[in-house]
């Protein structure tokens, strides 16, 4: 069942344009209750994120994913050791870390409040927390 879940939530995903970036919940995420889950950014759509929790779906769509300049590795990268003066816009994404708070709802009106962190060509990670004061660990391969 949960198999059928996330193929119709990568299928939903994929067919509204967003077939960029879809990561898939990691099979050792950190919690077992969390038995579906994916996350899409940088397609044509807006981004958005799925969990499954005991049972209950959770959906976000069109939240904002920043986008930050690693500055360390920014200066690891610089190989004479001159301070580092910027890059210009767009011109190396390896030195990014990213991140996003989305809020995920039910159909019955319950929260999830998520965040999310990644650098660059890696997958995200992090947690969500439940209204009652749950905290639960995400990540996406």
């Amino acid at each position: 069942m949960n198999t059928v879940f996330a193929i119709v939530g990568l299928a939903a995903l994929t067919l509204t344009g967003c077939a960029g970036h879809t990561h898939a919940l990691a099979p050792a995420s950190g919690n077992p209750s969390v038995t579906v889950g994916t996350f899409s950014h940088e397609g044509r759509g807006a981004p958005a994120m799925l969990l499954e929790v005991e049972g209950r779906r959770f959906t976000a769509q069109d939240f904002a994913i920043r986008r930050n300049a690693n500055r360390s590795a920014l200066q690891q990268h610089d190989s004479r050791g001159r301070r580092h003066s910027g890059i210009s816009a767009g011109s190396d994404t390896e030195h990014y870390d990213y991140s996003a708070n989305p809020e995920l709802r039910a159909e019955d009106g319950a929260v999830l409040r998520c965040t999310l962190t990644w650098p660059a060509r890696q997958a995200p990670a992090g947690y969500c927390d439940m209204e009652e004061g749950t905290r639960i660990a995400v990540r996406f391969e």
